[in-house]
């Protein structure tokens, strides 16, 4: 298929894109589109892959949602709302016709969007192989004041958008030329990998992010060096996360924020699970705090214990003592279990390694800086 439910593009950019005589399929097809790149969990609202309805999303319960589930979609939310924003700034570029330059390239725009011109570079590097580059620049500034917003470069599967690559977001540069509108700031730096069957169809995903000083708005969050890392396998729809979020958890004594690191795993029609490790903020030096949940496929928690540990020295192993617990461990369904859910270490904040389940195309090789559009 062209554009899945959760496409930025749109019916009329669809249209637009298969129109007869347009010629620039092979560049437009090479952009990415949000199922491509989003980080899931389990509702694609919640957690900003769109803006639009619930389609394919978990039930959610009654009650309020379990603190780790929120905490995390939370903190994709941010991320994903960040790459929404700059790849429909794309889409809407290549919406209309791309002039073509030199050297098996074409150039969309500029054009004025969000108080900023954008202009998007896609360059063929070779067959199937391609790189690209938005760049913004202040309203009616001279083109001098480009500066790259977002880059990347793809390896192209059978279908459009998807692939193998990498792509940057720079939200100093963004925030250079949008000024005190915008309250972004650091960048995003990102490996994808998606996984076709013989027939082109999209089987699975895999992101590994790193954050370097990234914050969707300071004015509302503390800056954070971190990776994301997700995977979601198709058709099922189970995912698997693991990411870090500065957020007060409840078990703490006053609402000062803790860095909190939480893996979480879902299974459509059975629930979730997830487990959390927290330092800083009302926790104590030397002492972390660790905890495991689970929840149902109405997301009503069934289970959920929270510790406090420190590092014995004499064994070397973490000595825990049980702040808070609910629930019972029995509640737990298959697969979502204490022992489905590894805990966390702090070596897992930075890490990009895959989690358990994630498609065989894995490791991926996030880039040590922005992307320049100018290469895999």
């Amino acid at each position: 298929m062209r554009f899945g439910k959760m496409t930025i593009l749109g019916a009329a950019l669809a249209a637009a894109l298969a129109g007869c005589g347009r010629g620039d399929e092979e560049f437009t097809d090479a952009m990415p589109d949000m199922d491509g790149v989003a980080v899931e969990i389990s509702n694609q609202a919640a957690e900003g892959v769109t803006s639009a309805g619930l389609e394919g999303t978990s039930s959610q319960g009654v009650g309020s949602i379990p603190e780790f589930l929120a905490d995390a979609r939370a903190a994709i939310k941010g991320l994903n709302d960040i790459t929404r924003r700059e790849v429909e700034g794309i889409a809407s570029l290549v919406a209309k016709n791309g002039k073509p330059e030199p050297g098996q390239v074409r150039v969309y725009g500029p054009a004025d969007r969000d108080g900023a011109t954008y202009r998007l570079t896609v360059k063929r590097i070779e067959v199937n192989k391609y790189a690209w580059k938005l760049e913004a620049k202040p309203v009616g500034a001279d083109d001098t004041a480009y500066l790259i917003v977002m880059a990347g470069g793809i390896a192209r599967g059978a279908e459009p958008h998807h692939g193998r690559g990498v792509i940057g977001t720079n939200l100093d540069n963004l925030k250079t030329v949008l000024g005190s509108s915008f309250n972004g700031q650091g960048k995003m730096l990102a490996a994808f990998a998606h996984v076709e069957n013989a027939a082109g169809t999209l089987e699975a995903k895999s992101l590994a992010y790193l954050l370097r000083g990234f914050t969707p708005d300071a004015t509302q969050h503390e800056p954070l060096d971190a990776a994301f890392v997700g995977h979601k396998l198709l058709p099922s729809g189970a995912t698997g996360v693991r990411i870090a979020a500065k957020v007060n958890i409840d078990s703490t004594a006053t609402a000062a924020k803790e860095t909190v690191a939480l893996r979480v795993r879902y299974l459509p029609g059975v629930g979730g699970a997830g487990v959390m490790r927290a330092w800083g903020g009302d926790i104590a030096a030397g002492t972390w705090y660790r905890g495991f949940a689970c929840w149902d496929a109405q997301e009503a928690e069934g289970f959920k214990i929270v510790e406090s540990c420190t590092l014995d020295a004499a064994t070397g192993l973490p000595s825990c003592t049980q702040v808070s617990i609910a629930g019972q461990l029995s509640n737990c369904r298959p697969g979502a279990g204490r022992a489905d859910v590894p805990e966390l270490t702090d070596s897992d904040v930075m890490s990009t390694a895959p989690e358990a389940g994630a498609p065989s195309t894995d490791p991926l090789a996030v880039p040590g800086d922005m992307p320049t559009g100018d290469g895999l």
